[in-house]
C-alpha cells in the first residue's frame, strides 16, 4: 500500500520479506509455493513522520491458492487461482492534505463463501453452499488428526450426505473442505491424483495487469476490474 513517509515497521513473519522503500508499505511472501497451516492471520504495522491522513483505495493483495483435494485428470487445464483486491485504507499525509477520515478503518474482502455444516444428525450430515459444488467431508477425534470421510457433489443449497454407518464411526467433529465450484462428478466416492504440477507464479504487478511466469514463459494477466481480479491460471501436470 502507499505509505507516506514510513519511518518504522514491525517484522514480517518467517517466509515473508519487506519491501525498502520509504513511500509503501510491502510484504512478499519469499515462496509462493509453500503452504501455509490454516487459518493463517498476520499483522502489518508502521508509522509515519506525516501527522496527517486521508483515505485511499490502494491497500493491495496479491493472492495464490489451491483447493483442497484438487482432482486432476491429465492435461492441461486450471488448476491454482490468483488475483487481486485493492481495499480503502488510511494513507498518511500532512495535516493540510487530510479529509477528515475516522481515525479507524476496517475493510474486508470475501472471494468465496466456505462450505457450512447446518445440521448433523447421528447417521447424516447436511452442508450449504450457495451454487454447485464437489466437497470432501473429513472427521477427526481430535480437531488435531483428520481423514477423509467422503466427497461428494452439491447442486446448491443445502446438500444432504446419509451415511451407512453411524457418524461416530468416522470421528466426534466434522468439517468440509470444498474441492470444486461446480459438480465434478454425481458420484460420492472420487479418486485423489497424485500428479505432480507446474505452476505458473506471480511475479510482479504493473499498471496492465499481473505478470505471472511458468511453463510457457512470462504472460500478462490483464486487469479485470477497477478494484478486483480473479484467475485461474494454466498448470501443466507431470506423468
Amino acid at each position: 500500500m502507499v505509505f507516506t513517509n514510513r519511518i518504522d515497521a514491525n517484522t514480517p513473519p518467517a517466509g515473508w520479506t519487506e519491501s525498502p522503500e520509504t513511500d509503501t508499505f510491502l510484504w512478499g511472501k519469499d515462496d509462493q509455493l509453500v503452504a501455509h497451516n490454516l487459518p493463517f492471520e498476520m499483522t502489518m504495522i508502521a508509522r509515519s513522520s506525516s501527522s496527517g491522513f486521508r483515505t485511499e483505495t490502494n491497500f493491495f493483495v496479491a493472492y495464490a491458492l489451491w483447493l483442497q483435494g484438487w482432482i486432476a485428470p491429465s492435461g492441461l487445464l486450471s488448476q491454482n487461482i490468483v488475483g487481486y483486491v485493492k481495499l480503502p485504507a488510511l494513507v498518511p499525509c500532512e495535516p493540510a492534505e487530510a479529509d477528515g477520515s475516522p481515525e479507524e478503518l476496517i475493510a474486508s474482502y470475501e472471494m468465496f463463501p466456505d462450505p457450512e455444516i447446518v445440521e448433523m444428525g447421528g447417521d447424516f450430515l447436511r452442508y450449504f453452499w450457495p451454487s454447485s459444488n464437489t466437497v470432501v467431508i473429513e472427521a477427526s477425534y481430535d480437531l488435531e488428526s483428520w481423514s477423509d470421510v467422503v466427497q461428494m457433489v452439491g447442486h446448491g443449497g443445502t446438500t444432504t450426505w446419509n451415511s451407512a454407518q453411524s457418524l461416530d464411526v468416522f470421528g466426534s467433529y466434522f468439517r468440509i473442505g470444498l474441492i470444486a465450484m461446480r459438480a465434478l462428478s454425481d458420484n460420492q466416492a472420487l479418486p485423489l491424483s497424485d500428479s505432480r504440477s507446474t505452476a505458473y507464479v506471480f511475479q510482479r504487478w504493473t499498471p496492465e495487469g499481473m505478470i505471472v511466469s511458468g511453463p510457457g514463459g512470462d504472460r500478462l494477466l490483464p486487469t479485470e476490474g477497477k478494484h478486483s481480479g480473479f484467475w485461474c491460471l494454466p498448470i501443466l501436470l507431470a506423468p
